[in-house]
Parts: C-alpha cells; structure tokens; sequence
C-alpha cells in the first residue's frame, strides 16, 4: 500500500499551501486517477508522493515505512515534459540503463529501435523520449507507478501505445498505479476509480468507474 497522510506543503516565500491536508491510499494492482484543472495542485501532490519533495507536514509511507531514498526507488514517477527528466549529454542508451537494464519485454512492447540507443535527447521526438523514460523506470521491482500528465502532449495513437505497455505491466507486476490528469476521457477507461481533485484539497467525493469500464478498453489494442 501506498499512503499519504494529511499531506500539507506550501512553497518558499509563498504564503497560501498547494497542498493542504490531501490524503491518499492506493493498493498495490490498482489504478487511481486524480482528477482536476491546470495548476490546482496536482503535480506538487505527485512530487509528494514519489518522495521528490517533503510535505510541510503530514507522511508518505510505503508499506507502512518511510519510503527509502537510496538505489532503485520502488515508486516511480513520470513526467508530461520527459525532455527535462534527462540528462542532454547523455545518449539514449545510456539514459534507459540508468536505473539498470530494461526489462527486454519493456523494450519490446514500448517498440524502442536499437537505432536510437547512439542519439542525444534533442535528436529524438517527446514520445521517443517518453518511450526511454517508460522503460527506465518499469522494473519488476517498480510496486508504484506515478504518471503526471504522461501522454499529454502526445498523438492518440502514440498515448494508446504507451497505456497498453504501462497496463500490461502493472497486470503482470501487481504494480498500483496514479494516473494525473485534466482529461476525464483519458481516466475513465483506465482507472479503478477517480478522485477530484481540486485547489490542493481532494473533493470527498470519488466519482464512480462502472465495472464495464473499469481497464483496458479492447478498443485501445487495436
């Protein structure tokens, strides 16, 4: 399980906190999405929860313990501008074995070429880079997921690639999954369930997924 507990983080010289009082708690296999408008909060919350920032006050625990800060880390985080998660000097294939070898089945079903492993960053498109970052952070020892915005600059038919990989991995892994976006029709077919999320504070709510579509659409593996 992945908690968060009263979560509460203001940033410096700023005097109104963007997160205040948010608590969260995802299982492992589970798909949740966190719903809401640009600069409400969201991307701070998901740096809280993938340990990138402290809160002010408040906890994230991963089963139960401090999430750890050392070696491969077991919640992951995935950005909408991956161009800037990368180090510009660095060629491709040195950018995806950072954490380690990709899992090869990773490799295969993000359709990452051999060919790009000698290019830089900037000789790559943002869903080729997206694809590198995919795969860097997908291990079988990868328990959380954490996708901000993902596919958000991306074609739909480079976002339903990506999702088919990301959720046949978190099928065969029992990885849980938080799914960040402003785009109910990009969370619907995908999460278990939804919480809007609104000003740095989650509205009590959860709005409903019905089980019919609850998953991977067929639709999307075509």
């Amino acid at each position: 399980m992945l908690d968060a507990w009263d979560l509460h983080y203001r940033y410096p010289r700023s005097e109104a906190e963007i997160i205040s009082g948010v608590s969260l708690h995802v299982r492992r296999g589970e798909t949740v999405g966190l719903f809401g408008p640009s600069g409400c909060g969201k991307s701070t919350f998901a740096q809280l929860l993938a340990g990138h920032l402290a809160p002010d006050s408040g906890k994230v625990t991963l089963g139960g313990s401090a999430l750890p800060c050392m070696g491969r880390l077991p919640v992951q985080l995935l950005f909408q501008h991956p161009e800037f998660t990368v180090n510009p000097r660095w060629r491709a294939g040195k950018i995806m074995n950072e954490g380690g070898a990709p899992l090869p089945d990773m490799v295969d079903a993000l359709g990452i070429l051999p060919s790009w492993y000698r290019r830089f960053p900037h000789e790559l498109s943002g869903g080729e880079i997206q694809r590198l970052a995919i795969a860097r952070a997908l291990y079988a020892d990868t328990r959380f997921l954490i996708a901000d915005e993902m596919s958000a600059m991306l074609d739909a038919i480079t976002q339903a690639s990506l999702w088919h990989a990301v959720k046949s991995h978190q099928a065969r892994y029992d990885m849980g999954l938080v799914v960040i976006s402003h785009d109910m029709d990009l969370l619907e077919p995908l999460c278990d369930r939804i919480i809007d999320f609104q000003w740095g504070t989650p509205v009590e709510r959860e709005i409903p997924i019905p089980v019919s579509q609850g998953g991977w659409p067929d639709s999307w593996d075509d």
